[in-house]
């Protein structure tokens, strides 16, 4: 019986070794660097207060304090005071390729995509959107806080 017992440890001894060695190896090979380990846009993702544009003046951004906040799930939520109550109004948004961000919103029911080019200087976001024609409709510029 002691024999027996001995046998069939060393069987399995001989057969858990290699599935155990595969089975690690597996986990290492699974947990290596991501190629990309930032999702695109990433770099967009926390909260932005407006400090200039080309259709507000220094004195409305000011009473207006208009901020967005880019949510990591593609939310993006616009936050500003008018009349002295604070509003919000949600839209989602993605990056594309070549420094395009795309904001998807409900106009009178109808979902519509704004397209914004965007670059970022350190802790400063300018997005520009341009009207049918190429001209420059707004500009902004957003301090990151």
């Amino acid at each position: 019986f002691a024999a027996r017992r001995r046998q069939g440890l060393s069987i399995a001894k001989r057969y858990h070794l290699p599935w155990g060695l595969l089975l690690a190896a597996a986990l290492w090979l699974g947990c290596g660097d991501d190629d990309n380990p930032m999702a695109p846009g990433s770099e967009l993702v926390g909260w932005w207060i407006l400090v200039s544009s080309n259709e507000l003046t220094a004195d409305t951004i000011a009473s207006v304090q208009p901020w967005l906040t880019f949510e990591a799930d593609g939310t993006l939520t616009i936050t500003r005071t008018l009349d002295g109550a604070v509003t919000t109004d949600t839209h989602r948004w993605r990056v594309a390729t070549g420094g395009i961000l795309e904001e998807t919103l409900a106009i009178d029911g109808q979902e519509v995509v704004r397209i914004w080019r965007y670059s970022l200087a350190g802790d400063s976001l300018t997005l520009v959107h341009e009207n049918d024609a190429g001209e420059v409709r707004f500009l902004e510029v957003y301090e990151r806080r």
